[in-house]
């Protein structure tokens, strides 16, 4: 027998636009998030000639903590990246350049499938992600705000520009990024006509295409605008995602247009939601470009979806119906009025997939395609915050933001009133909101930095930027969805552990109030009603909000909590690895005697090495000798009973101080034959 004292068992332990689109819809429904602790990047592509291909790209980070936030940027198929954002410092990531980087893939190589493109990006906060980038020889310019666990889902509709005027060196794009392995997506309601490179059959109608990922794969399919006798312009809107676990999807146009004249073409794309957090009534904001730029397009989920304009949401103008996967495209001058920042509200019988063209200015090139995302009374009150507004890399653009907010409302920018904003910032606004006159719109240029917003009330928030046929946007709104933990470490560590943890909610929440639960058993006030919570015991906790403008209740994932390791010498080596539990230079091994082996000949007392000494007590059953066991030096044990009786031996050993004990077993046991009347005992 050995004997060696051990370690103690660890414990239980982010659509280039000039002007964004505002809008609002009225729903219960939990709805799409920029600001979130995980975001996924699909890959995107353009064409290669020129005047379409991006040049610089950056990934840009940020935060409202003024404590550092620790993040890892996961480039799939390649290495980490592990860093810190605080609100003082966002951190940009330069991607690289040209058309096949982490981000861009070439559009000869899209219509499969891609192991090492696209990002994942984690953080231990809450934390806005963006994609920005220069193209086309500085004629353009491009961002994607990502959606966070928001985009996440198993249905979406696609939207891009339309290309009435088949402009050349255009494409429109889907981009797909699985979550889990064995994941089947279908992407079908494909016009027939449409003609995709890279297809064995590529003059053939092409039907349903089936695709099959795994975690992090990304799946890419193109069309080329100008393929004659094709669908391509505009055959990709409408097409229907689907699939059996939750993907990411990007989608829309690389130097496209929605013109009829052919100008404005541009960067338009953006990361998208799935059909549960859609809605059926928006307002759209004219931004500068014509009236054949300045397109709000309505892609339809279910057959018989009519389309309204003006009135209150139960009256007005009937102007399209449309079925599943058809769209409908309204022409600006069904806008309030012509200059920027007209109004045009419209509501659906069912719920929409809403996209908006705009153009950056009348005269220019410049143009945008962006996802509409719905609203509701769920909105923060704060944005905080948009990085760099007017940077993309070192190249400077004419920043600024759209806002939307209830007319009752105070409104701050960078902790500045509205109303005493300095020199060289152009406001527009307060503008009522046509057919929703309790809320106004602000259009403010000319910032620059980086930007805070901040409401009495809820507020939505859009950012843009300009130079010269080159422009960018993205819609930065920090909106409600599920909660997500956050853990805040006390006692000066880092470990997420029993007594150094606080589990809490993000200050920018759109929840009013919040009831704590362990174990599913709510955790009684004041303690269990708080924003956050600090654990005293190990458990499963999870958190539920309420929004009380409509009741809407619901839970975060459940955060299993434990003890944190034992480390008896607080050396930073938990005991369960530590191989000098006391940290006094002599192993745990030295110091236990080491491997030792002792004598049990005499099985009632001994002793050994170190002061241990043992009494011992065999108690046997049904045995008919006095000497239980006859044993010899092979280590075979032989019992006397009589035939068909029961017999049992313990051994209970007794030392005089505690001791930890190492045995070691035979692996093997004796195979001789059995003697009448006797057991063979195999050790």
């Amino acid at each position: 027998m050995l004997f060696c004292s051990i370690p103690s068992d660890m414990k239980s332990t982010y659509i280039k636009i000039l002007f964004i689109s505002l809008f609002i819809l009225f729903k219960n429904t939990d709805i799409q998030a920029q600001f979130s602790k995980t975001h996924y990047i699909p890959p995107l592509t353009t064409q290669s000639s020129s005047n379409a291909k991006p040049t610089d790209h950056y990934l840009y980070i940020s935060t409202p903590s003024n404590t550092p936030v620790s993040f890892r940027i996961i480039q799939i198929g390649g290495t980490t990246i592990n860093a810190t954002v605080s609100k003082s410092s966002p951190y940009k990531h330069t991607v690289g350049t040209g058309d096949e980087t982490q981000l861009f893939v070439q559009s000869e190589k899209t219509n499969k499938v891609f192991k090492n493109q696209g990002y994942v990006i984690e953080a231990d906060d809450l934390v806005y992600v963006t994609v920005k980038t220069n193209g086309g020889g500085g004629n353009q310019a491009g961002a994607l705000v990502s959606k966070g666990i928001a985009a996440l889902g198993k249905t979406f509709r696609i939207g891009a520009f339309n290309n009435s005027s088949t402009p050349v060196s255009s494409l429109t794009f889907i981009s797909i990024m699985a979550t889990e392995n064995n994941t089947t997506v279908v992407l079908s309601d494909l016009d027939e006509n449409i003609v995709f490179p890279n297809n064995p059959k590529p003059h053939d109608p092409i039907g349903d295409l089936t695709i099959r990922l795994n975690n992090g794969e990304s799946y890419v399919l193109s069309v080329d605008v100008g393929v004659t006798g094709s669908n391509n312009s505009d055959g990709l809107i409408g097409a229907l995602v689907s699939s059996n676990k939750n993907i990411a999807v990007n989608c829309g146009s690389a130097n496209g247009s929605a013109s009829e004249s052919g100008i404005g073409r541009d960067y338009g794309f953006d990361q998208i939601v799935p059909v549960d957090r859609i809605g059926n009534e928006y307002i759209f904001t004219r931004a500068f470009g014509l009236d054949d730029m300045e397109n709000p397009i309505i892609v339809a989920h279910e057959d018989a979806t009519e389309i309204y304009i003006n009135g209150d949401g139960s009256t007005g103008t009937l102007i399209a119906t449309i079925n599943a996967g058809e769209y409908f495209s309204i022409e600006g001058n069904n806008y309030s009025t012509s200059n920027p920042g007209g109004n045009l509200y419209i509501w659906t019988s069912k719920d929409v997939f809403a996209y908006q063209s705009v153009g950056g200015r009348a005269d220019s090139a410049n143009a945008g395609l962006f996802f509409v995302p719905p609203l509701n009374c769920e909105t923060p009150k704060i944005v905080d915050y948009i990085p760099l507004i007017e940077q993309i890399g070192s190249k400077n653009f004419t920043g600024g933001i759209s806002v939307l907010t209830q007319k009752s409302a105070s409104l701050k920018i960078n902790n500045v009133d509205i109303s005493m904003l300095g020199a060289g910032i152009n406001i527009t606004g307060p503008t009522n909101v046509a057919g929703r006159p309790e809320f106004v719109t602000y259009l403010i240029q000319g910032l620059t930095g980086n930007i805070s917003v901040e409401s009495s009330r809820q507020v939505y928030v859009a950012a843009f930027g300009t130079n010269g046929s080159a422009a960018f946007g993205g819609y930065y709104s920090g909106f409600s969805i599920k909660p997500e933990i956050l853990f805040e470490a006390i006692s000066g560590t880092s470990d997420n552990c029993l007594p150094n943890v606080t589990l809490k909610m993000n200050k920018l929440t759109s929840y009013d109030t919040f009831q704590w639960y362990k174990n599913g058993i709510a955790v009684p006030a004041p303690e269990g009603t708080a924003i956050s919570f600090t654990p005293t015991e190990p458990g499963n906790y999870q958190v539920e909000g309420t929004i009380s403008c409509n009741g809407t209740k619901l839970r975060s994932d459940i955060i299993p909590v434990s003890n944190c390791p034992e480390d008896t010498d607080e050396d930073g080596v938990v005991n369960a690895i530590d191989v000098d539990n006391d940290n006094d230079g002599i192993l745990n091994c030295t110091e236990s005697v080491g491997s030792y082996n002792f004598d049990l000949t005499n099985e009632t007392n001994g002793g050994f090495d170190g002061g241990y000494t043992f009494s011992g007590e065999v108690t046997t059953k049904n045995t008919t000798s006095t000497i239980p066991f006859t044993g010899s030096d092979d280590g075979h044990f032989v019992m006397s009973t009589p035939s068909g009786t029961t017999n049992s031996v313990s051994y209970k050993t007794t030392y005089n101080k505690p001791i930890n004990i190492k045995l070691e077993y035979a692996n093997t046991g004796n195979t001789d034959e059995l003697f009448t009347n006797d057991e063979v005992f195999k050790i």
